[in-house]
């Protein structure tokens, strides 16, 4: 196999755009010789700032929207996260007239069940940071070079395996709620913790989708 076929150097796109260089190099050379006074100013700088100026300039404008809802997002998980924890740890649902409810009354070790919280949360965290900062797999070069569909393809077996990890940080919170709600947690409180998740898990997919355009 050649560099050429094996890197993907050779393509339809780059042939199209050498050879519109090379013709227009032609037309000035030509121009040049039939006209004295040209001086190779042939660019409407109008059409210039529509095909170049305006696409850059939208661009980085939607790169920026990007930015802030992703920074959002975020924020919401960060806050939703450390209700739940809050929720796991400190709430009790004790009964004044009833001595051993809530917290008092159950068979677990509270702060063991706290421990287990925190700690996929936290482990929830390390693997949504390290798919956050992973490269984008989505540019021009992964479609249109062979090095870069490479590329691309190990790119897309990390976000996997972190993605299907992430989720199963989500199930291990859920299974703890049914512990929690085991030991006599209200139904109206596990709701509320159920649609705390379900929070978690959509502001998680929206990231993906954002970070992957």
């Amino acid at each position: 196999m050649s560099d050429v076929e094996k890197y993907g150097i050779l393509s339809t796109s780059i042939v199209v755009s050498k050879a519109s260089v090379l013709n227009n190099a032609l037309l000035n050379s030509n121009k040049q010789e039939n006209d004295v006074n040209f001086d190779g100013q042939i660019m409407n700088w109008v059409l210039l700032s529509f095909a170049v100026i305006t696409p850059m300039s939208n661009s980085i404008s939607m790169a920026f929207r990007r930015r802030d809802e992703a920074l959002r997002h975020i924020a919401d998980i960060k806050t939703t996260l450390w209700n739940l924890y809050s929720a796991h740890a400190c709430w009790d649902w004790s009964n004044a007239r009833k001595p051993n409810s809530g917290r008092a009354g159950g068979t677990i070790d509270w702060q063991d069940h706290g421990d287990h919280v925190l700690e996929a949360i936290v482990l929830m965290c390390q693997d949504l940071t390290r798919m956050l900062t992973l490269p984008n797999g989505s540019r021009a070069r992964h479609r249109v070079t062979g090095c870069g569909a490479v590329e691309a393809k190990k790119i897309m077996a990390v976000r996997l395996k972190l993605h299907r990890s992430i989720y199963r940080r989500q199930n291990m919170l859920t299974s703890l709620c049914e512990v929690f709600k085991d030991q006599g947690l209200p139904p109206n409180e596990a709701t509320r913790i159920r649609q705390w998740e379900r929070m978690v898990t959509q502001r998680i997919g929206k990231l993906e989708r954002s970070h992957h355009c």
